[in-house]
Parts: C-alpha cells; sequence; structure tokens
C-alpha cells in the first residue's frame, strides 16, 4: 500500500511539471528561447509573438532606412546607371496577436542577441530602434502597443554586427545564426527565437 501512496505522488509530481512546462511555445516569463511566445497581458488578453522575418546587414548610417528596402538616399535604382552598392541595414520583424481583452498591452525589446546557430553561444549584442507597425499603405511609426482582438506585424532596425572585429568564422557570408529577442509584454518576458540566417551581401545595381 505505502509503495502505491509513493508511486501516485511521483505520477503527480511529473504530471504537474510537464503542465507548467507547455508544448512549443512561452505562456509566462521565460529566459528559455522559443519560436512562439505567448503571455497573458494585464488587461486579460492572450498576446502571442514570433519572428516573423530577420536580416543581417551592414552599418549603413544615414542611408539606412526604418523600413527596409534601398538604403541609398534619393537614389532611383531604375535609372541609367543604378545606384552602385545598395547597403542592406539589418531588422527583425514580429507578429503579434492578441486576444480579447480589456485594454491595450505594452511591448518593449529588452535585448536582441546574435548567436552562433551551430552552439548557441552568443556572438553579439545588437540595438533595436525606429519601431515600425505595418499599415495599409506601409510601415509607419508605432507607439508599441497592442490593442485587443487584433494582429499586427513590427519592425524594427537593428544595429548591425561589426562584421571585421569578430571571430573569423563569423565573417563568412556563409556563417549561420539565430537572433534571440528578448521582448517584454506588460511586464511578462519571453526570448523569441528566430530561423537560421545569414549576414546579407551588399547588392549591386
Amino acid at each position: 500500500m505505502r509503495s502505491l501512496i509513493v508511486g501516485a505522488v511521483v505520477l503527480a509530481g511529473a504530471l504537474a511539471i510537464f503542465a507548467c512546462s507547455g508544448g512549443g511555445g512561452s505562456t509566462g516569463s521565460t529566459s528559455s528561447p522559443v519560436e512562439q511566445g505567448q503571455v497573458t497581458s494585464t488587461g486579460g488578453s492572450n498576446v502571442s509573438a514570433t519572428i516573423s522575418a530577420a536580416t543581417l546587414g551592414d552599418d549603413c548610417g544615414a542611408a539606412s532606412k526604418p523600413s527596409g528596402g534601398f538604403a541609398a538616399g534619393d537614389c532611383n535604382p531604375e535609372a541609367k546607371g543604378g545606384c552602385g552598392s545598395i547597403c542592406r541595414a539589418s531588422n527583425v520583424q514580429i507578429a503579434f496577436n492578441a486576444s480579447e481583452g480589456s485594454g491595450a498591452a505594452k511591448i518593449e525589446i529588452l535585448k536582441v542577441a546574435l548567436v552562433s546557430a551551430k552552439d548557441g553561444s552568443e556572438v553579439t549584442e545588437l540595438k533595436p530602434s525606429a519601431p515600425q507597425a505595418w499599415s495599409t499603405d506601409g510601415y509607419k511609426s508605432w507607439d508599441q502597443t497592442i490593442t485587443p482582438k487584433s494582429e499586427l506585424k513590427a519592425s524594427y532596425t537593428l544595429s548591425s554586427p561589426s562584421w571585421s572585429t569578430l571571430d573569423s568564422a563569423y565573417q563568412n557570408y556563409s556563417a549561420k545564426f539565430r537572433l534571440h529577442v528578448t521582448v517584454s509584454i506588460d511586464g511578462t518576458t519571453v526570448v523569441l527565437q528566430s530561423q537560421e540566417l545569414s549576414r546579407e551581401p551588399q547588392a549591386v545595381t
């Protein structure tokens, strides 16, 4: 009888651990990277977040544009002679989805880490800026909130790695990386993981 009771306690504990660990996503503050994070906002909305796209480029300086695209000022790539080399800035795009609730949720990017796809070690940290959200006529400046019962596609310009100072293994255009993006949703944090990506070569037109 005593062995049966002990076995029942162990089984109950295992089931509790399984229930808290969830599946492929996160439902609360976590430091382990996941492909999709889900948080309950202070207004009661279930807010999910997923990295939908990411680009690793170069420091384009004043020529960079927050919403991506050509970063060559007023140059027209279709004009005679083209634009020469087109600098591609680093960028990350995150899809948010909020269920019904009583108020908007506040979004904040706390950290963007560039990690090795091979072993998960952090290579360098990238700084996010220029938050934008997609609207019917393109990306527009965004106050980093999401209202209940809505979907939102956000875009952040990222500082680019100082490629020349990194280990030579990371300077190759074929090197594989991931982004680990720490997102705060009403104060609850999740770490989102991107798909594998490589440094984008400069386009020449």
